[in-house]
């Protein structure tokens, strides 16, 4: 209706502005002005000081946090709808006051954490959602306010990014910095990592590991060229193995199951776009042992996170073991999985099996079944173990691990006959059987044992 009558944009805007001077409506009006502009926004980019004045009338009064984000994001829309020359005169009109406020409030002592959250949500969404193309004065300014923006970001982080609110609302600004405007920040992408790593460090707060896994997923953009790129993500996550291996070694994973998620979850991205760098990192074989132990975490969203780590790192050297096996040349680390894998073999076996068994989320068999098959393979299948003889000691490792289930619950008869099974898929390399026969004996038992309980 508003394209087919522009004339009327003025109207709108006051009807939505009265909506904001009630605060039982005043939600709706924030989310109407947000649609309104974001749709719109060629109709209101000559109104663009209204709405800015407006919006400086209305942040510190009737709206909630939310709402004022809301309509930061509307800003945007019309910001990158003005035309030149107006366009980086409507940039600097709202993203420099917000700057000033931000770097007045970090000054202080003590600090308004709460205020320093909601500018910080303010900036990153107008930045997240203005959008300058084929204007050079706006990208110019664009860039220094980006520039400007991080070390506000960083004294944030290194005064209160152990607050609840800071740290969030850090996080998600950083991200928007790093994900839309990498290019500007490479001359401080070490400085960057250095402060993600240290308010892990500091604070141990889950959200750290959380915008470690965003720089990861355009980690490729850090730096002019892909190795440089590649050895400033593997630092962050190495750094960041460190520290969280320190945290887990004095707290069970269950009982930390929102920072567990994350860093598997990291894990698991690092692994996928930087495998030869993290599995030959210094510390990765204590990541090993310790993705091992994780196995017995008992939430589901963690328990989800443990196991598709698990399937980036066993899966693709699966993958690789039989490009190898064809006489296809690869560079993957795959004898250093192999050799963990030999190393930790019995202990992983144990806790995937008895996890299937007993203790795993049932929706999450189909993933553990297929990590199992995953083992089952670069145990049996690697360099190392195809030297030592054809089914190495994985069927060895599964009747250990079936000598510590009670008869009374699994049957002499039953381990038997499934042992054989999975020891002729091994000989035949029917890895697919594999996740089958387990995921199947897997359900036999958890519904014979509940029903008995």
């Amino acid at each position: 209706w508003t394209h087919e009558h522009p004339q009327y944009v003025s109207f709108q805007l006051a009807f939505i502005a009265d909506g904001f001077k009630e605060r039982t409506v005043a939600a709706a009006s924030a989310q109407a002005l947000k649609y309104l502009c974001q749709d719109c926004a060629v109709f209101l980019a000559n109104h663009w000081r209204d709405v800015l004045g407006f919006f400086g009338d209305v942040a510190s009064g009737t709206l909630d946090a939310a709402d004022v984000v809301e309509i930061s994001v509307a800003l945007a829309h019309v910001i990158s709808a003005v035309p030149a020359p107006d366009t980086a005169l409507a940039i600097e009109a709202f993203s420099m006051p917000v700057g000033r406020e931000l770097g007045a409030l970090l000054q202080q002592t003590p600090i308004d954490t709460r205020a320093v959250a909601l500018l910080l949500d303010r900036l990153g969404a107008f930045l997240r959602y203005v959008h300058i193309d084929d204007n050079d004065a706006a990208s110019q300014l664009m860039a220094r306010i980006v520039g400007d923006a991080w070390p506000l970001a960083q004294a944030a982080l290194e005064r209160v990014g152990g607050d609840s609110h800071v740290s969030e609302s850090a996080a998600k600004f950083v991200r928007v910095l790093v994900e839309f405007y990498s290019s500007v920040l490479r001359l401080v992408a070490p400085q960057i990592i250095d402060t993600v790593v240290l308010a892990f460090q500091q604070t141990g707060l889950d959200v750290y590991l959380w915008l470690a896994r965003r720089i990861v997923s355009v980690g490729h953009t850090l730096a002019a060229d892909e190795t440089s790129s590649l050895q400033l993500t593997s630092s962050l996550v190495t750094r960041l193995c460190d520290s969280a291996l320190v945290l887990f070694r004095t707290t069970p994973f269950s009982d930390v199951p929102e920072t567990t998620e994350e860093f598997f979850r990291l894990l698991e991205r690092a692994v996928e776009a930087a495998p030869a760098f993290i599995i030959q990192s210094p510390s990765f074989a204590l990541v090993f042992g310790a993705s091992v132990a994780a196995l017995d975490v008992n939430h589901f969203h963690a328990q989800s996170a443990v196991l598709r780590a698990w399937a980036q790192i066993l899966s693709p050297t699966r993958r690789h073991i039989r490009m190898m096996r064809d006489a296809t040349h690869t560079s993957y680390p795959v004898a250093t999985i192999v050799e963990l894998c030999t190393e930790h073999g019995l202990a992983l076996c144990a806790k995937l099996l008895l996890g299937l068994l007993r203790t795993f989320d049932r929706e999450l068999v189909p993933e553990a079944a297929d990590v199992f098959a995953s083992l089952a393979a670069v145990a049996s299948d690697g360099p190392a173990a195809a030297a030592a003889r054809s089914e190495a000691p994985f069927v060895e490792w599964v009747q250990a691990v079936l000598a510590q289930v009670p008869d009374a619950s699994f049957a002499p008869a039953e381990k038997l006959a499934f042992v054989q099974a999975l020891a002729d898929a091994v000989l035949a390399h029917q890895w697919p059987k594999i996740k089958v026969l387990v995921a199947d004996v897997a359900a036999v038992f958890w519904r014979r044992n509940n029903a008995q309980s």
